[in-house]
């Protein structure tokens, strides 16, 4: 048994060693052929005339405008949910029931994904705003700390190594603005506690809005009518 052991243990070593080298020279054929297949491709794109380039290069553009605007499509998709979901758990919150929630929001799916959207879209654009501040205010806090640690080394190469700096130094202990680095906004899916409360006179008033909207074409429909009897 100890000598099957020694033999498996020396076969194992072997494998390793095997696999190892086997699994680089795989990997160095591997590229080579990646490196073919590109050489080839750009060989065959000069060969190309310029009119052929400039279509394959739009086609190109295409494709990638599509994937961009798929993935934000499904980011979107996938945020309104999350609304969705915390909408429901706001009105279970509020004393309903899941059945009555989910009730509710069948009746008015539409109507709230599209609240939803535009409560996404319009949060969205202040925090890219927010964000905007964030970076110019983090840029003068690097700013400031560079100068400031370019003061702290010119102090002590002035004081030397034996030396204290004594009060000299407390000018870097001064409170300044920019002692504290800004603190980075963060954006939140569903919202603050109370954006659900707003989403949901926004609901109201699009309902409203919706409702007067249909009066108005009832209204204009039936003047129609009678414009057309008195014609008769």
């Amino acid at each position: 048994m100890r000598r099957r052991l020694r033999g498996l243990s020396k076969v194992r070593t072997l494998l390793r060693r095997r696999f190892f080298f086997w699994q680089m020279q795989r990997s160095i054929w591997r590229k080579r052929a990646a490196c073919r297949v590109i050489t080839d491709q750009l060989t065959n794109n000069l060969k190309l005339s310029k009119a052929h380039r400039m279509i394959k290069q739009f086609a190109f553009g295409v494709k990638r405008i599509q994937r961009r605007w798929r993935e934000r499509q499904i980011i979107q998709a996938a945020q309104m949910e999350a609304c969705r979901h915390g909408w429901v758990r706001a009105d279970m919150a509020r004393g309903l029931s899941k059945t009555a929630a989910l009730h509710v929001e069948k009746g008015d799916l539409e109507m709230r994904l599209q609240v939803i959207k535009d409560d996404l879209v319009v949060r969205k654009r202040l925090f890219g705003r927010d964000l905007k501040v964030w970076a110019k205010l983090q840029a003068k806090y690097e700013a400031w700390k560079a100068e400031q640690e370019m003061m702290a080394s010119a102090l002590a190469l002035m004081v030397g190594e034996g030396g204290s700096p004594g009060r000299s130094l407390n000018v870097l202990e001064a409170y300044d603005p920019l002692s504290v680095p800004p603190l980075k906004p963060t954006f939140s899916i569903i919202g603050p506690a109370n954006n659900y409360v707003v989403l949901a006179k926004r609901l109201v008033e699009l309902r409203q809005s919706i409702q007067q909207a249909k009066n108005r074409q009832w209204a204009a429909q039936d003047r129609t009518r009678v414009t057309s009897g008195a014609l008769v």
